[in-house]
């Protein structure tokens, strides 16, 4: 059964491209086994894919539809698991960096259709438990579910779920007016939706613990006014095990802030890839 990884990548004010490929390259150095990612893209996107970055990618999937309205790009999520090409699928986000082999936890899917991460983890290795960002989540008793890590396998379970992610995308005035209280977002968020239709559709959540560093500065006890990239050292060894603040990276990274992805850092990753 073919597995793999796929994103969902539309440049905006954002070069998404940038971020999806250096995550592309950081899937072929560290694992061992599934090595395979792919990405959902539009056209205009689709257009300014250079050679090396299409030969990094397993597959350059171009959407028919775009649902997307202006800048933000958010309600193509329900569009992966018909566009994904594997028949188990892990959707990660564009600000994304694999920092070590996860082959096993293909094992540990196994017996699952659908997973979400329900935990995330700040970059010394603690479980973040503040809800300072998550006040939504509480007031609607949502499942706390981080959409930039999810598993799920082609099944009629899987496609019951992002049909009613698209349904909720498409008519989402009526969805935050009639499931959610104290709800102001005009337009609709990844991690709300998601929460929001396995809610209405009663799924069993099981958290097996794993989840992803989750750099976004508040959840992180930094100041929220700096950049945490200006707050913590960064350090990428030969291993590409990166370390920031001097503690060692073993989840996937959702680094969050663009700048990130420095030229330094990437050519560093396709130095390897050459290699």
């Amino acid at each position: 059964m073919t597995a793999g990884y796929v994103c969902i990548v539309q440049n905006s004010d954002v070069d998404y491209l940038r971020l999806a490929y250096l995550q592309a390259l950081s899937c072929q150095i560290t694992q061992s086994t599934v090595k395979s990612f792919s990405i959902i893209t539009d056209t205009a996107t689709a257009d300014l894919i250079t050679d090396k970055q299409r030969a990094v990618f397993d597959k350059v999937i171009v959407m028919n539809t775009d649902l997307a309205n202006g800048a933000i790009k958010q309600q193509n999520e329900s569009q992966v698991f018909r566009l994904s090409p594997y028949k188990r699928t892990i959707k990660t986000e564009a600000d994304m960096l694999f920092t070590a082999d996860y082959s096993w936890l293909w094992d540990v899917y196994n017996p699952y259709t659908m997973l979400f991460t329900q935990t995330v983890y700040t970059y010394d290795h603690k479980k973040i438990t503040s809800r300072s960002q998550r006040k939504l989540f509480d007031d609607n008793l949502l499942p706390n579910i981080y959409s930039g890590w999810t598993y799920f396998t082609f099944d009629r379970e899987s496609k019951k779920f992002y049909d009613t992610m698209q349904t909720i995308i498409a008519d989402w005035a009526w969805y935050r007016d009639q499931h959610l209280v104290n709800c102001r977002y005009d337009t609709p968020r990844t991690d709300e939706v998601y929460a929001l239709a396995a809610k209405i559709l009663d799924i069993p959540l099981i958290d097996i613990g794993w989840g992803f560093v989750h750099m976004k500065p508040e959840l992180q006890n930094l100041h929220r006014d700096t950049e945490w990239t200006d707050q913590l050292n960064i350090e990428i060894h030969n291993d590409f095990c990166p370390a920031i603040g001097f503690f060692r990276q073993t989840r996937p990274l959702h680094y969050q802030i663009k700048s990130f992805a420095t030229d330094e850092i990437i050519d560093q990753y396709e130095r390897a890839i050459i290699r």
